[in-house]
């Protein structure tokens, strides 16, 4: 295929807007949109490719792969590889387990399942994992192991039927994407099937022949090529990562990679843009500048804890120009220019070396897996099934007995308390209420379009807590345990069972909504422990205390009153409406005085995050309170 230096301008384009997005930058908030312009990309080059091939009637799957093998698996896995003694001397052992589970991904080209399955509640930020983004490296690899015995059955039926195939598989794998954007939003992001047809685009741009766009008038190519990279660029500026994406909303970009691909040719000013030294250049290491800023990025917002300087910003995406070009210019361009026989794949170099290099990345990976206890791990409570994700059984975990003295309902900040309890209360009889993310108030719910926790979840939510308080209503006079972070009813949208959107001051229909459930709960004659959610300054103090440990400075994650997160002024000011009517648990005076808040305590972590309490550092607070503490702070039923 002839070089077109505008394609390498396109990929400039891509690459930049993808690094300037994993760099922070606000206004770079759609910049994930990069990653569809590469796969528009892809899927015109390869489509041309194979489209060589057929002419003469015959596809060489054999010299396909080693092409692909060798524009792929070197730099990859050079990059991988210099990631792992990182991982090992930088990740604590919870997170260097699932940088295993990546690991293990990319060498079988399954990453993008690894992340998607692992996206939940308790799952690290996307932008503290180092191999985050070979998530679309697997979608390729998975669509050029299928596309070729496409194209190859629909040479067997004939030429002509090859635009439609390609244009009824688009259009399904458009249709679900869609759906999966609402119904599952993690694996619509991640699966080949709902992203398929973004490289399907470039496949079928493939097929327009050149003369015809040599046809169209300077004017409009002009003006269409424009329109191309404008639609790219609103896209990068327009999006965050509130979007629901892929699906329609991918159309945009995608659409733009399309009339770049099409319109921009040597005649235009716009080609000359797009091929200047700079933009091409960026697009030649662009493969390699892919993979190595996301590994710098992630490790070092990992070390530093909170947001990184722009200082630091700047620095990295030096180091990772710098990186890019020498694995481009030693690593990508020595694995291209062999000279190998396609017939001898089984017995050349690039294919054993592959094969040795997955299978020890693999290996890495299984013996990574097997990490010591790890004690930031989340903390559900009594037991793992208390972490409702599916099912809506009303109790989980504590005793086995008919009538319980403590019952613990609310969300999972409701789940860390049942160590603490139990630490006051060894003896008691427990039962756990606990749906993760669920706040404890009767007929509303938390809503965030674009992700799981959607309209379904919010009704199951509603429904959740409708059952479990007239359960608890129903039950013997017991206290109650109340738990939530408060914020998920502020900070998100809100519905109704009707699915009404609720519209007003969210702090207080939050705390109206919290005093409606504990005067249930009351009037059922039961007492109520009201729980003031954890301080925290915004950071991740499990990470923080730990990584600081290591070093010994753990003071650097004391903080002040004055550097409370915006989550824990809101907090502050439901518990302190609640606070007029009830009396409140509150925590923070065991680890915190008039002016600092320190989240390590005789060398445990008290957080497991920025805001759960972990498991130490609950049963640590639990055997420092008191039944009179715990007496002074209850509220009664009237009588």
């Amino acid at each position: 295929m002839k070089y077109r230096p505008e394609i390498d301008g396109l990929r400039g384009v891509a690459v930049t807007i993808v690094v300037l997005f994993h760099a922070g930058l606000e206004s770079f908030g759609g910049g994930f949109v990069g990653v569809d312009v590469f796969f528009v990309i892809s899927g015109f080059l390869i489509a041309s490719i194979l489209l060589e091939d057929m002419k003469t009637r015959s596809v060489d799957l054999i010299g396909f792969y080693v092409r692909r093998m060798r524009r792929i698996l070197p730099a990859l896995f050079v990059t991988v590889g210099l990631t792992i003694p990182m991982a090992g001397l930088i990740l604590l052992p919870g997170d260097l387990r699932g940088y295993a589970e990546s690991l293990i991904g990319v060498a079988i080209f399954s990453s993008n399942y690894v992340f998607a399955n692992n996206a939940g509640y308790f799952a690290p930020a996307a932008e503290l994992q180092p191999l985050l983004h070979t998530w679309s490296l697997a979608v390729e690899v998975q669509f050029y192991l299928a596309v070729p015995f496409l194209f190859i059955m629909t040479l067997r039926i004939g030429w002509a039927s090859l635009p439609a195939v390609l244009l009824c598989v688009f259009a399904f794998s458009l249709a679900i994407s869609e759906w999966a954007v609402a119904a599952k939003p993690e694996h619509a992001f991640f699966y080949l099937p709902y992203r398929g047809w973004e490289l399907l685009t470039g496949c079928l741009v493939a097929l327009v022949p050149r003369e015809w766009i040599g046809k169209v008038p300077v004017w409009v190519a002009t003006l269409l090529a424009y329109s191309g990279l404008v639609a790219i660029l609103w896209a990068t500026f327009s999006y965050d990562k509130n979007t629901a994406f892929p699906g329609f909303n991918a159309l945009l970009p995608t659409s733009g990679a399309v009339l770049v691909l099409l319109f921009s040719r040597a005649s235009l000013k716009f080609y000359r843009l797009l091929t200047n030294k700079i933009l091409v250049g960026l697009g030649l290491i662009s493969y390699s500048l892919y993979l190595v800023h996301q590994p710098l990025f992630a490790f070092a917002s990992y070390l530093s804890v909170e947001e990184i300087s722009n200082f630091i910003v700047i620095a990295l995406i030096g180091v990772s120009l710098i990186l890019a070009y020498y694995s481009w210019r030693f690593v990508e361009l020595p694995a291209r220019s062999r000279k190998q026989g396609s017939k001898s794949i089984w017995l050349t170099r690039p294919f054993l070396t592959s094969v040795l290099v997955c299978f020890a990345t693999f290996s890495i990976g299984i013996s990574l897996l097997a990490q010591p206890e790890d004690k930031l791990r989340p903390n559900r409570g009594f037991t793992a099934s208390c972490f409702h994700e599916e099912d809506l059984k009303i109790a989980c975990g504590g005793s086995e007995t008919s009538e319980q003295s403590i019952i613990i309902f609310g969300d999972s900040y409701a789940m860390h308390l049942a160590g603490m309890f139990e630490a006051v209360h060894p003896n008691a009889s427990f039962l756990q209420i606990t749906k993760s993310a669920c706040s404890p108030i009767a007929g509303l719910a938390q809503i965030r379009p674009g992700t799981s926790y959607d309209s379904d979840w919010a009704a199951d939510c509603i429904q959740h807590n409708a059952a479990s308080i007239e359960f608890i209503s129903k039950r013997p006079p017991s206290t109650v345990i109340l738990g939530t972070p408060f914020t998920n009813t502020i900070e998100n949208s809100l519905i109704d069972l009707d699915g009404t959107t609720l519209i007003g001051d969210q702090v207080n229909i939050t705390a109206k909504g919290i005093s409606n459930t504990v005067e249930s709960f009351l009037g059922a004659g039961h007492s109520v422990i009201i729980v003031e959610p954890p301080l925290n300054s915004g950071v991740d103090l499990g990470r923080c205390v730990m990584l600081s440990q290591k070093i010994g400075r753990s003071e650097r994650c004391n903080f002040s009153y004055q550097s409370l997160s915006e989550r824990s002024r809101n907090a502050r000011m439901v518990t302190a409406k609640l606070a007029e009517r009830y009396r409140i648990l509150a925590l923070s005076p065991l680890y915190c005085d008039e002016e600092l808040c320190v989240p390590a305590k005789e060398g445990i972590s008290l957080f497991r995050d920025a805001g759960h309490l972990s498991i130490e550092g609950a049963h640590w607070i639990g055997s420092r309170l008191t039944k009179p503490q715990l007496e002074a702070v209850t509220n009664y039923p009237a009588k």
